[in-house]
C-alpha cells in the first residue's frame, strides 16, 4: 500500500467548529443546511442540531445552524456479523482501520445530491446504498479473500444494471471495468460503481467487484490533475506572473473572450496545460460556498506526460509514478497560489475538496 496520508474529516473540520454562528433565514441557508451537511454534523459529534459551514465573501467562515436533529452518532457504529455470502455478490468497499464511517459519508455528500446517512449503517450512494462499517473478523476477511489492511468494508446495494461485456480489443484499457464479467456496468449503477472507485482512491482503500472477485486498489497519488474555483479572472500574462515561481515558461495555445489555455515544461519531461474559462458547472463539493452563487471561474491544470501510455499503465512503473509526482507537486503549488491569494478553493479531478 502506498504510504498516501489522509486528514480525517473531523480534523478538517475542527478549525470550523468555533466559527461565528448565524441564524439567517435566506435562501443560501436553506440550500446549505440539509442532508447534505450531515457529514459535518456527524463529524462534529453534533446530536442536537445540523451545522452548515460557509465561506462569505470577506473569505471569512460563519455557520448556519438548523433546527433539524442530526443523526445519532450510533448510526456510524461498526456492524458486526457480515453474511460473507451476501458481500461477496456485492460490489465491496474496503477501507483501513484509521478510516472514520464519517468520511465515506463526507466523500458521498461531495459526489452526489441527496447523499447522506438513511439510518443506522446505511449511506445513501447515488441511487444506491453503501451499508455499513462493517467490523471485520480475521474468517470474513478471508472468506472475501481481502488483503489484511482492510479492517472494514461498506457493501454497495443496488439493482446491477449491466450491458454487454468488455469487447476484447478494450480489455487492459481499465482493470476496474475489465473485472465486470458479467456485463460492463450500465446508467446508476454504473454512476455508483465509478463514485466507489473514487471513493476508494481517495481514502488509500479497495473496491472488491463481485463478478470475478477482482480487488482493485487504486493508487492514491493517480490523479493528475487539479481545478481551482474563484471568483478572480486573470489574463494570461497575470497568471503567467503568479505563477512565475513554479513554471519556467508558458505557451499560449489559443484564447477567446472568456477562456484560454496554456501550456507550461514541468517535471523532468512532461508539460501540465492550464485551461481557464468560466465555469458553466460547478462541482457538488462546493455547494456550501455562498460566493458560487455569482460568476464563476475555473483554472484547470492537467498533467501531459511524455509517454501517455506508460502513465496509464497499472500497475505504473517507478519512473512514471516519480515524474508523476514531480509534476503534482508543481501543480499544487501553483493551485496554492492562486488559494493564497483569491478567495478560491481547490478540486482534484474526482471532485473531492484538496
Amino acid at each position: 500500500m502506498s504510504d498516501f496520508r489522509r486528514v480525517p474529516t473531523s480534523d478538517k473540520f475542527r478549525q470550523l467548529q468555533n466559527a461565528p454562528r448565524s441564524l439567517e433565514n435566506d435562501a443560501l441557508m436553506s440550500s446549505a443546511v440539509g442532508s447534505h451537511v450531515s457529514s459535518v454534523a456527524s463529524a462534529l459529534g453534533q446530536t442536537t442540531e445540523i451545522a452548515a459551514f460557509l465561506v462569505a465573501d470577506t473569505g471569512k467562515v460563519r455557520t448556519v445552524v438548523s433546527d433539524r436533529p442530526a443523526p445519532p452518532p450510533f448510526w456510524q457504529d461498526d456492524l458486526a456479523g457480515l453474511d460473507t455470502d451476501y458481500a461477496r455478490n456485492l460490489v465491496v468497499l474496503g477501507v483501513q482501520d484509521q478510516v472514520f464511517a464519517s468520511e465515506v459519508e463526507a466523500l458521498a455528500v461531495s459526489l452526489f445530491e441527496g447523499a447522506g446517512w438513511e439510518g443506522p449503517g446505511r449511506i445513501s450512494f447515488g441511487r444506491g446504498t453503501l451499508v455499513g462499517p462493517y467490523l471485520l473478523s480475521p474468517a470474513e476477511r478471508q472468506a472475501l479473500d481481502l488483503p489484511e489492511f482492510t479492517a472494514r468494508v461498506f457493501l454497495l446495494e443496488i439493482v446491477p444494471q449491466v450491458g454487454a461485456v468488455m469487447p476484447e480489443p478494450m480489455r487492459g484499457v481499465d482493470p476496474y471495468m475489465d473485472a465486470f464479467t458479467r456485463g460492463l456496468p450500465e446508467g446508476d449503477y454504473l454512476v455508483a460503481v465509478d463514485g466507489l472507485r473514487k471513493v476508494g482512491r481517495r481514502l488509500a482503500g479497495l473496491v472488491r467487484v463481485p463478478d470475478s472477485g477482482y480487488l482493485y486498489v487504486p493508487e492514491p497519488d493517480r490523479v493528475g490533475a487539479q481545478t481551482v474555483y474563484t471568483k478572480q479572472w486573470l489574463s494570461p500574462q497575470q497568471l503567467q506572473n503568479l505563477w512565475a515561481g513554479v513554471f519556467d515558461q508558458f505557451e499560449l495555445l489559443g484564447q477567446t473572450d472568456d477562456q484560454y489555455s496554456l501550456r507550461a515544461p514541468a517535471g523532468n519531461r512532461s508539460n501540465v496545460q492550464i485551461i481557464v474559462e468560466t465555469a458553466d458547472h460547478v462541482p457538488l463539493a462546493l455547494r456550501w460556498e455562498s460566493w458560487i452563487h455569482e460568476g464563476v471561474f475555473s483554472y484547470q491544470l492537467l498533467w501531459l506526460p511524455e509517454d501517455v501510455a506508460a502513465a496509464n499503465e497499472d500497475p505504473v512503473r517507478r519512473s512514471v509514478r516519480i515524474e508523476r509526482s514531480r509534476v503534482l507537486g508543481q501543480i499544487s503549488q501553483a493551485a496554492n497560489l492562486l488559494v493564497a491569494n483569491f478567495q478560491a478553493r481547490v478540486l482534484d479531478e474526482d471532485g473531492f475538496l484538496l
